[in-house]
């Protein structure tokens, strides 16, 4: 969609209301921006006990300003300017990121990296989406025809040059725009699937507040409902989520799964990318279902919402009783304030009598036994340790410094340096453990190295043996670690 000059003067005309604007002009977006990139953005959502933390750690960088608010009322003041998100997930409140600092990111990530002008990549996207687009306005069934004629022809030009060796390879180059051209792309639909759900959940709010405040008729309720749905779907955003849920229910997911696996095991792969771009890569497919899954439990919690309005026949009941319950709470405000003291409430104040109850159980709640009687009785263990303590046992030594610095040295006296990931991969599987990852650590922060920007991932068993992955900082070992003893 074109935008006009005059819609661009309008949006900066508005004193930056906008949260992608008033997050990239802050005076904070220093350091705000780099907070989200580094503890929001990568996990999706996290916990506000945990993310206060990360905000309080970088509050005491020198570099950060120094501020009166403490981390929870940054947050709070993030909220506010629809930064973040919060939610609540089994009586525990989460932060995300909002849509618009989704953007924001994108936009600063595009500006560090060079990644809007990608050379051949970005050409090679626009003839694509160009010729998609003439064949698909194309009324003419034999013009379709003819154009899809055509692609076989230069599909089969160019199978004759690879079997007679005269195409040329792409270079280095070509393959890296064409990476960056897919970063861009895949990480501009997260946040349309965020904007998507918060336009449900505003929905959602929206249909409560009227079902309570007006209850409208069912059927009302219904045919709102689905004209809502309908909309969605005929949005920028709704039109990628369908399509993302096509991709995922027929053979497609299956055959770009094994396109992705098929570049990851490539030489460029292995030569020219990161750990981290190899991440991210393997992990498209997922972190987008992932974004569509929460969009997924919005329209759930929408229809459970109206699931239980249209088959609850007590709504008016308990609107009757909220009411009689808020002129309780007025009568005996006005009372409190005229005649201040002991009462007694009238009968028939409300008009729904008394209730007359009696204690039939005869249950004393306390009473006072006296000091209480301990005795402590030792008896020997003649048996030997149960097969589980001496597992854990097996596994304390595995996973602590003494085990770390063993293969830490061995690794060393092999290529003269040892990274974290290494040190992890040349231990036997079972002591693959976050006590590992720990004690790696520490050893790296006393006798090696660690960056407090570049991360790798490693991959860690869970207590119940299952692989999970994770990111801990970049470590490494250049001199053997002495043990406590010779320290």
């Amino acid at each position: 969609m074109a935008v006009s000059v005059e819609q661009i003067e309008d949006l900066l005309g508005k004193d930056h209301q906008h949260p992608t604007m008033g997050l990239l002009t802050a005076t904070s977006r220093g350091w705000v921006i780099p907070l989200f990139a580094r503890h929001l953005e990568p996990f999706g959502t996290v916990s506000a006990d945990e993310f206060h933390v990360r905000v309080a750690e970088t509050l005491e960088h020198p570099d950060v300003p120094r501020s009166d608010r403490t981390p929870a009322e940054h947050c709070r003041k993030w909220l506010g300017d629809r930064w973040i998100e919060s939610l609540v997930k089994d009586e525990r409140t989460y932060y995300r990121l909002s849509s618009s600092s989704l953007r924001a990111l994108q936009f600063v990530r595009e500006l560090a990296g060079g990644e809007s002008a990608v050379g051949s990549a970005r050409v090679a996207s626009i003839e694509f989406a160009i010729e998609t687009l003439a064949a698909a306005a194309d009324p003419d069934r034999q013009g379709r025809i003819a154009r899809i004629d055509a692609r076989i022809a230069e599909l089969e030009s160019e199978k004759r040059g690879l079997e007679t060796g005269r195409s040329r390879e792409a270079s280095t180059s070509d393959l890296r725009g064409h990476l960056r051209e897919i970063q861009i792309l895949s990480r501009t639909l997260p946040a349309d699937f965020r904007s998507l759900q918060a336009k449900i959940a505003e929905s959602h709010k929206a249909a409560a507040r009227r079902a309570w405040n007006d209850t409208p008729p069912k059927a009302e309720l219904l045919e709102d409902y689905l004209d809502k749905n309908e909309s969605f779907s005929s949005t920028a955003e709704g039109a990628a989520y369908d399509s993302f849920t096509e991709l995922l229910t027929h053979d497609r997911a299956r055959k770009l799964n094994a396109a992705i696996d098929h570049v990851l095991e490539q030489p460029f792969a292995r030569e020219h990318m990161s750990a981290a771009e190899r991440e991210e890569f393997r992990n498209i497919v997922s972190t987008l279902n992932r974004s569509r899954h929460e969009v997924d439990q919005e329209r759930m919690r929408w229809k459970e919402f109206l699931r239980r309005v249209v088959t609850r026949s007590s709504l008016n009941r308990n609107k009757h009783i909220n009411a009689l319950a808020q002129r309780a709470m007025s009568a005996g405000a006005t009372w409190a304030a005229k005649a201040p003291g002991h009462r007694t409430v009238p009968t028939e104040l409300l008009g729904i009598g008394t209730i007359e109850i009696e204690d039939m159980s005869q249950i004393r709640l306390w009473e006072d036994e006296g000091p209480a009687k301990v005795s402590v009785a030792v008896r020997p263990h003649t048996t030997g340790l149960s097969r589980s303590d001496v597992d854990a046992l097996r596994l304390a030594a595995g996973t602590g410094h003494r085990a770390v610095r063993r293969h830490v040295n061995a690794l060393l006296e092999e290529n003269g340096r040892a990274t974290g990931a290494q040190v992890l991969e040349a231990m036997p599987p079972d002591n693959r453990r976050l006590g590992t990852a720990i004690s790696l650590i520490d050893l790296a922060v006393e006798h090696g190295s660690t960056a407090a920007t570049e991360f790798e991932i490693v991959e860690l068993l869970d207590a119940a043996g299952t692989a999970t992955r994770w990111q801990i900082p970049l470590t490494a070992f250049t001199a053997p670690v002495p043990s406590k003893e010779n320290a």
